[in-house]
C-alpha cells in the first residue's frame, strides 16, 4: 500500500473516532442510569454515548432538585462521592442509581437567647440553615437596623466571630468550608447554596437568586468596614471561618470564594455542629 494511501486511511478513521464521540459509536459496554425517587434530581453523563468500548471512563454527576440532597451511589457503585467515574470494564450492562433524600431542617435553642435556628445535614456535617443572631457580645445590624438582624442576622468581627457560636456548635475551619463547597459542586456551589431570593445588584446584570438545592439557603447580608460603615446587602454575603478569615459569595458568581484579606471588617456567621 502506497505512503499516501495509508496516509488516507489514518485520516478518515480519525474522522470517524471524532463523529462516533460525539453520539453512538458501537462499543461492548452500556450504562444505564435511574434516579430515586423521580423528582428527587437529575443525571449528567460525560461522553453520554450509545454504548462504550472496553477501558473507557464514564463521568456521572447528580444534581439534586431544590429541596432534595444527594444521599450515594447505588448497584453498579455504592460510593458517596459526586461525580463518579465508572470504568467500563468488568459486567458489560451496568446499571448505576443515583439515590437523594428530601431535605428536612431540623431546629435547635441556643440556650443563651432562647433564639431557635434551622439547621441542615449537607454530606456529612450538620451546619446552620440561617445566619447567626446572638447579640450577646458585640456585633451589629446592618446600618444599625433591628430589621437587618432579624432577616440577615447580626455581623462579627473576627474575634467575636471565634467565640460566637452556640453550645455544641463552632466557627466552620477551612477544611469544613471546603468539604462543603466540594460535596455540592465546586463550580456551582454558590448557585445551589443561595437562597431562592433576595439576592440582586442593580449595577451587575449577571445577579440572580440560587436553587437552594441544599437547603442552606445563603443569604446577601453584606459586611461591615472597620470605620463603621456598611456594603453589599442584596449583592453579597461574607462568612467567617475559624482558620481563613472569611468565605465570599457574589450574587453574580458561581463560586464560593475564600478569602484572606478581610480581617477588620464585620461578616456573618454560620455554625457547624460539633
Amino acid at each position: 500500500m502506497s505512503i499516501a494511501r495509508r496516509f488516507t486511511r489514518l485520516a478518515a478513521a480519525s474522522v470517524a473516532l471524532v463523529v462516533s464521540s460525539a453520539g453512538t459509536w458501537a462499543g461492548d459496554y452500556t450504562l444505564q442510569v435511574s434516579v430515586n425517587p423521580t423528582g428527587g434530581g437529575t443525571v449528567s453523563i460525560n461522553p453520554k454515548m450509545d454504548s462504550y468500548v472496553e477501558w473507557m471512563d464514564v463521568k456521572v454527576t447528580a444534581n439534586p432538585n431544590p429541596g432534595y440532597n444527594f444521599v450515594g451511589w447505588s448497584s453498579e457503585s455504592t460510593d458517596k462521592s459526586n461525580p463518579i467515574t465508572i470504568e467500563m470494564s468488568g459486567n458489560k450492562n451496568k446499571k448505576l442509581t443515583a439515590n437523594f433524600k428530601a431535605v428536612s431542617a431540623d431546629t435547635f435553642q441556643d440556650s443563651r437567647d432562647g433564639k431557635t435556628y434551622k439547621k441542615v445535614e449537607i454530606g456529612n456535617k450538620t451546619w446552620m440553615a440561617e445566619n447567626l443572631n446572638f447579640a450577646g457580645i458585640k456585633s451589629a445590624c446592618y446600618e444599625n437596623k433591628e430589621e437587618n438582624c432579624a432577616k440577615y442576622g447580626r455581623l462579627y468581627n473576627e474575634e467575636m466571630a471565634l467565640k460566637a457560636c452556640p453550645v455544641g456548635f463552632h466557627l466552620p475551619s477551612s477544611t469544613e468550608w471546603t468539604e462543603l463547597v466540594n460535596y455540592v459542586g465546586k463550580y456551582s456551589a454558590a448557585t445551589k447554596l443561595k437562597s431562592t431570593s433576595g439576592w440582586k445588584n442593580n449595577t451587575d446584570p449577571y445577579a440572580k437568586n440560587g436553587t437552594d438545592n441544599y437547603g442552606f439557603s445563603a443569604l446577601p447580608g453584606g459586611h461591615g468596614y472597620s470605620d463603621g460603615t456598611f456594603g453589599g446587602i442584596g449583592g453579597t454575603g461574607w462568612w467567617w471561618g475559624a482558620t481563613e478569615n472569611h468565605w465570599y459569595i457574589d450574587a453574580s458568581s458561581e463560586d464560593v470564594v475564600k478569602r484572606r484579606d478581610f480581617t477588620s471588617g464585620q461578616a456573618s456567621v454560620r455554625c457547624v455542629q460539633d
